[in-house]
């Protein structure tokens, strides 16, 4: 009777073996693909910078100072289309800061509009100052090359304000000696403003850029950064 169970149980082991033999069979035939661990995957690329083959690496950080404020710049990255990096500065207080009239210089090549800045965080404090970073991207024409280049920050400034104070801008011209002198002109959904004087070598477009600058807090530089690298 013994010997009768145990030939019995070793027959069903033996289905239940080719059961199994014939559905892996059957899954391999079919295509079936099998889930992986997340963890044998990479992340996903980011998407502000597609790397490729052709992707090249800068020194760790570079850092330049200018009108009292420093400056880093890290993760420069350059591939075949773009070139991207991190742009850290300090701001004297807290407010709605971005680099501003930022242009690329490579070679003969000047590039100034086309690139595009994207807030990394709010601000932070290192060493008890206020830091704030953003990553950028400039795009970048074919046959461009870095064996001589650099990048210019020329000032950092903060958006105007939703009310803009006109008589604090006047003031503002009047004390830095610049004689221009303007009136606002105030709609119901739209703010403008004229130019009443100004110097007779000015022309009006730069007139009216100087007004516009009155309404926001400026801190020129130029910040300059040599991003040379051999391709």
């Amino acid at each position: 009777m013994k010997n009768k169970n145990y030939t019995k149980t070793a027959y069903l082991s033996l289905i239940g073996l080719l059961v199994i033999a014939l559905v892996g069979v059957g899954l391999l035939l079919s295509g079936a693909v099998f889930a992986k661990p997340n963890g044998d995957e990479a992340a996903p690329a980011s998407p502000f910078l597609k790397e490729d083959a052709n992707t090249q690496s800068g020194p760790a950080a570079y850092t330049a100072e200018a009108g009292g404020v420093w400056m880093q710049l890290s993760d420069l990255k350059v591939s075949s289309a773009q070139l991207s990096f991190k742009l850290c500065y300090e701001v004297p207080f807290e407010s709605d800061w971005a680099a501003d009239r930022m242009a690329l210089i490579a070679g003969e090549r000047e590039l100034r509009d086309q690139y595009a800045t994207m807030l990394l965080e709010g601000m932070t404090q290192v060493e008890g100052r206020s830091v704030q970073c953003t990553l950028n991207r400039f795009q970048l024409p074919a046959g461009i090359s870095f064996a001589d280049a650099r990048i210019v920050i020329e000032r950092i400034a903060t958006s105007a304000p939703e009310q803009p104070d006109c008589e604090a801008a006047q003031q503002k011209l009047l004390q830095s000696g610049v004689p221009i002198r303007f009136t606002c002109q105030h709609g119901e959904y739209s703010f403008g403003f004229e130019v009443l004087e100004k110097p007779a070598e000015m022309s009006e477009l730069e007139a009216r850029s100087v007004v516009s600058d009155a309404f926001h807090d400026v801190i020129t530089g130029p910040w300059v950064f040599e991003v040379s690298m051999e391709q």
